[in-house]
């Protein structure tokens, strides 16, 4: 209408006055302009109201997964119960009562030589394995001439007596310790959980070592060992002056220096001495003497 309007007012500017049929063209031609425009907006109009689906999401509950443990390839309860019935927590051994319980102990000697190591087990596993190997061996030797009072009243060199039969094979202790337990481990702490039942050995852990167990307890008896009466410390001011160590540092000093750089940083790693640069060491005497309660 505008258009038409204007239109109108241009011809009259210019003298000229449009016939009726020219302005009534027009002014459809505008209508069905306008009514095209209303319709496409009524089409969006239509569009935008139309019902909308509304999907309401519902928490899910997350699907339960399993946990599963570990198993172990090999039991140690038969030596636990045998170690806590007998070994006292500071590590002294009732070797009456093992005596008594013999028989027990031979079970799981048994079990343990029917059940030997395999390739795909877990370096934890093999190493409590081993250890657990070794300690109810050397209690088993000295039972075999049981009373004595040391281990070596029972042979000339009781640590290489070979009567240890695991599978195939016939060891000794010392084959235990040095080509198995350091051979293949090269773990330090190793030396504080095998026990050759003297006195000045490292004490007789109370509960068998496990796959679960077994890293967590050397820590905690190699940290134990640095502060026992196998180590005497003489301080100054938090400095150590002198040190009496046990005779394991100076017969392993190899392998504590391939792991720590030093005899003297190992012990500080576990211990947390400080030493002085000049400090004077010497090695305490080694007692055989059995370490029995």
């Amino acid at each position: 209408m505008i258009h038409a309007f204007m239109s109108f007012l241009f011809s009259l500017l210019i003298g000229f006055v449009p016939s009726t049929d020219q302005a009534l063209i027009e002014t459809v031609e505008m209508e069905e302009n306008i009514v095209s425009i209303e319709v496409e907006a009524n089409d969006v109009v239509a569009l935008e109201t139309e019902p909308v689906e509304v999907v309401v999401v519902t928490e899910v509950e997350p699907i339960a997964v399993e946990q599963t443990t570990p198993k172990e390839h090999i039991s140690h309860e038969m030596w636990d119960k045998l170690l806590q019935k007998h070994v006292t927590a500071g590590g002294k051994v009732d070797y009456t009562g093992f005596q008594a319980d013999e028989a027990s102990l031979d079970k799981y000697i048994k079990h343990l030589a029917t059940n030997m190591v395999k390739k795909e087990w877990g370096m934890a596993e093999k190493k409590a394995f081993w250890i657990n190997a070794y300690n109810a061996h050397a209690i088993k030797l000295v039972l075999s001439r049981y009373p004595v009072n040391s281990i070596n009243d029972v042979a000339d060199k009781p640590f290489d007596k070979r009567f240890i039969k695991l599978g195939a094979q016939t060891l000794t202790l010392n084959q235990i310790e040095k080509s198995v337990l350091k051979k293949q481990f090269k773990d330090p702490r190793i030396h504080f959980a095998i026990n050759c039942a003297s006195y000045s050995c490292p004490k007789l852990y109370n509960k068998a070592f496990t796959m679960f167990n077994v890293e967590k307890q050397l820590d905690v008896l190699t940290k134990g060992f640095m502060v026992s009466e196998h180590m005497s410390y003489t301080e100054k001011d938090g400095i150590v002056k002198t040190v009496a160590m046990s005779q394991l540092f100076n017969w392993y000093k190899d392998d504590f220096i391939a792991y720590s750089g030093s005899v003297l940083a190992y012990i500080t790693a576990y211990s947390g001495k400080k030493f002085h640069q000049k400090v004077k060491i010497s090695f305490k005497e080694y007692n055989w003497k059995l370490n029995k309660k």
